[in-house]
């Protein structure tokens, strides 16, 4: 894995701050760096803060107070650090001019000398670092970077020769200094294309696993609807057996009533008979509607009846067809929720399928091209460098980095006892 470059912390930070990543704030932020004498620290730290995180070490000597510089175990974590520290209501000036753009045109100076601890109020006339520097060793000797196990050319430099004697020297290898810098950059790219890999698989797997998280909790619902829809389709059938039986006794009584209306009519009329006649009335005109009285009460009520009747049977043929159109509504409900379960099924496959294109895709067309590493890395860098390679083992492919602390170099001036503030 290629060793964490300040340029990579820098984005980070940028990022956590909400400050935008710009050449401006890059060039302030190296520069800094620089002043604080910070890329001497593997804890990712390189602006010096004491900010305390989970799996941070202190490093150095105790500034006072029991503050100390920390070391943190990854650069996502140190960056978070120093970007907690920014964002601690002490550095505002320095915190709005990042985020503006423009760090050199805010009033910085009073608050760079609090996160100092009194050691300098800017960073003018520094030389800032180059945003490839990396975190502690670049190769060999215990460093970050995990190249292949042979050297970049044929032979090593003779010991002693340094600036135009060892350019010379790589020239007029075999291979050619094109060669052996074209070799050398490839395994730069090589394994920040892995690192660049590994991270874009883990933020699709980890999006896969919420997608298919959020469909299992949909499928969960939709299995609770589906067990609704069909108590709700038994207790509607079972309610309509009641009200059928309701209307059936319902029905009986009206029958009923009909036969007690013509019973009784029956036994009035024969007792009325029975009176005319004892009373010698009947062919009498009061006798006859006494009779023809008797007779419309009857007819009048039996009507009656049977418009009650009538509207008993069209209330019944109304539940009836609600009846009909609830079971229609629950079958087409029940359709709707079947076409859901089977678009949750292509659902789950399209996850499948697109997790499975975006991880090819990360590891087609993540390539890199040595052309802009060759820009950032310079000449005179880029010899320096090879030479370290030479005079030092390289370290295997797949060697675990090393990521412990190690104590930063001296602090600059104006860092000494005075240096305890917490930042």
């Amino acid at each position: 894995m290629a060793a964490p470059t300040l340029g990579q912390w820098d984005y980070a930070f940028l990022k956590d701050i909400g400050a935008p990543i710009n050449q401006a704030n890059v060039n302030f932020l190296d520069a800094w760096a620089a002043r604080e004498g910070g890329m001497q620290t593997k804890g990712y730290n390189p602006l010096y803060t004491t900010e305390r995180m989970p799996g941070s070490q202190n490093v150095g000597a105790d500034l006072g107070g029991g503050q100390f510089v920390q070391a943190y175990p990854t650069l996502a974590e140190g960056a978070q650090a120093d970007a907690n520290a920014m964002m601690n209501g002490l550095y505002n000036n320095l915190l709005g001019g990042l985020r503006s753009g423009n760090p050199l045109g805010s009033n910085y100076a009073s608050e760079m000398h609090t996160w100092s601890g009194g050691g300098y109020s800017g960073i003018s006339g520094v030389q800032p670092y180059d945003p490839s520097s990396t975190f502690g060793p670049f190769m060999g000797g215990g460093g970050n970077a995990s190249t292949s196990g042979t050297p970049l050319s044929g032979g090593n430099p003779p010991p002693g020769l340094s600036g135009q004697a060892l350019q010379n020297f790589f020239q007029n290898q075999a291979t050619g200094k094109q060669a052996t810098k074209d070799a050398y950059l490839t395994q730069i790219a090589e394994a920040q294309l892995q690192q660049w890999i590994a991270d874009q698989s883990k933020y699709a797997n980890t999006e896969a696993g919420y997608q298919q998280q959020n469909l299992l909790l949909s499928e969960a619902d939709l299995q609770s609807q589906q067990a609704a829809l069909v108590r709700e389709r038994t207790l509607a059938g079972r309610e309509q057996g009641i009200t059928e039986q309701q209307y059936a006794l319902q029905n009986k009584e009206y029958g009923q009533q009909f036969r007690d209306m013509l019973r009784n009519y029956i036994t009035n009329k024969e007792q009325t008979w029975g009176q005319q006649a004892g009373a010698g009335n009947y062919f009498t005109r009061g006798g006859r509607d006494q009779r023809t009285n008797l007779q419309q009460d009857y007819l009048s009520s039996r009507d009656m009846l049977k418009m009650q009747q009538r509207s008993f049977l069209l209330g019944k043929r109304g539940e009836e067809l609600n009846y009909a159109e609830q079971v229609a509504k629950m079958q087409d409900e029940k359709m709707r929720l079947h076409r859901m379960a089977q678009r949750y099924g292509i659902s789950e496959e399209e996850i499948k399928t697109r997790l499975a294109q975006q991880l090819s895709n990360i590891r087609y067309g993540g390539l890199t091209s040595l052309y802009p590493l060759e820009q950032q890395i310079g000449q005179d860098q880029l010899i320096a460098d090879l030479s370290s390679i030479f005079a030092q083992p390289i370290v295997p492919t797949g060697t675990a980095p090393d990521q412990g602390p190690t104590t930063p170099a001296s602090a600059p001036a104006g860092h000494g006892a005075g240096y305890q503030q917490p930042h």
